[in-house]
């Protein structure tokens, strides 16, 4: 007697709106050969936040739910009607989410559970964020009702959801990662400590131009820096947002806004080559559940300065082995590891060839394993 073949899964991925490293994580799930089918659910084709563009063909079937929605939502019941509906239409075994919070996932979820489908939240929020409250903690713990299980951005994400009654064996870790191959092809360069010459290297921010990037602080440290170097390196800034005049600013208060630059806001591309000529990535952020210019950084061998705010922290940077951490209201102590970095090139090749190894624990196939696991491939 020949037993019927178990039917063939069907995994959606959902997302507000998709840029590159949404690309990448379905992207490599759908090469690794689960035998399922692979779709990447966006509400809208434009993000509110950012200015990315994704890729119109990354290996994967896309779908937009809102073709013509620019600036303004449509209500959280139609949004939440129109994911279950396209889930049902794909006939999806699984269903991966994120923003876990919001009343259009919150209805998706519970409706998607109680269909039969198994639902995993992706999350990388961590309990250090900001301030927390109990009652509003406890509340929580009841979203996560819907969820089988999840993938984290950090070990503290996978703190934050154990704290929150999601048992630990069901969270696994790999959400934010990225393609290391993406990365490098884009950058067109060697990766470093090779490539472009030590002496020529510029110190490189990326992050949008916000309060809790706190870049009016690291702009005190780099003038601090500036002005006891006899050759200060270059500083430039890859992003935008409602802070980039009084940044400006304060670059003219410290008299350094001949050695910053202003990129503006670039796509993946311009932002691969920049750190193939980078010394080192500063996100020294007062608040980060994550920070993905750290493993970019580190995907294209550049140390990093970091905060100890950035979820990144956890699993891709050691302070004085690919990079330094240090305190988001210490621009004194931001001064003195930017001289360390630039001034030191054993240290700095030192430092660049343990990003490289570290990298490849932030390579987008941590993604796919971890989903593997969950669905138990």
């Amino acid at each position: 007697m020949t037993l019927p073949e178990a039917p063939k899964k069907s995994l959606v991925f959902i997302w507000e709106n998709f840029g590159p490293a949404h690309d990448d994580r379905c992207a490599a799930v759908a090469q690794a050969k689960f035998d399922a089918e692979v779709t990447g659910l966006q509400f809208t084709p434009r993000s509110e936040a950012y200015d990315w563009q994704s890729r119109p063909d990354a290996g994967f079937q896309k779908i937009t739910l809102f073709e013509a929605a620019k600036r303004r939502m449509p209500g959280f019941l139609v949004c939440a009607l129109k994911a279950i509906r396209a889930c049902l239409r794909v006939k999806a075994t699984h269903v991966f989410l994120c923003h876990y919070e919001r009343p259009a996932i919150v209805i998706s979820a519970i409706i998607l559970r109680l269909a039969g489908k198994k639902v995993f939240l992706l999350f990388d929020s961590k309990y250090d964020d900001y301030p927390r409250f109990l009652w509003r903690e406890m509340f929580k713990s009841f979203w996560l009702w819907p969820y089988h299980g999840a993938i984290a951005g950090s070990a503290r994400s996978k703190d934050y959801l154990r704290f929150l009654g999601m048992q630990s064996s069901s969270i696994q870790l790999g959400y934010d990662t990225i393609s290391l191959v993406r990365i490098r092809h884009l950058a067109q360069a060697p990766l470093a400590p090779d490539g472009g010459p030590f002496q020529t290297r510029h110190f490189t921010i990326i992050a949008r131009f916000i309060p809790k990037k706190n870049l009016a602080t690291v702009l005190k440290a780099y003038a601090i820096y500036a002005q006891a170097a006899a050759n200060p390196r270059p500083l430039r800034l890859f992003g935008a947002g409602p802070l980039e005049a009084s940044l400006r600013a304060e670059a003219q208060l410290g008299k350094v806004e001949h050695l910053v630059t202003f990129e503006g806001f670039q796509q993946t591309e311009a932002i691969s080559r920049a750190l193939a000529s980078s010394l080192a990535v500063l996100l020294i952020s007062q608040e980060e559940q994550f920070g993905f210019a750290i493993i970019e950084a580190l995907s294209m061998g550049v140390p990093v300065l970091i905060s100890p705010a950035c979820g990144a922290h956890d699993q891709f940077v050691r302070s004085g082995v690919n990079g330094f951490v240090v305190e988001p209201d210490n621009p004194k102590g931001m001064a003195f590891f930017m001289s360390e970095l630039a001034e030191d090139e054993y240290l700095w090749r030192r430092m660049a060839r343990a990003a490289l190894v570290y990298a490849e624990q932030a390579d987008v196939a941590q993604f796919a394993h971890a989903v593997a696991v969950l669905t138990a491939f």
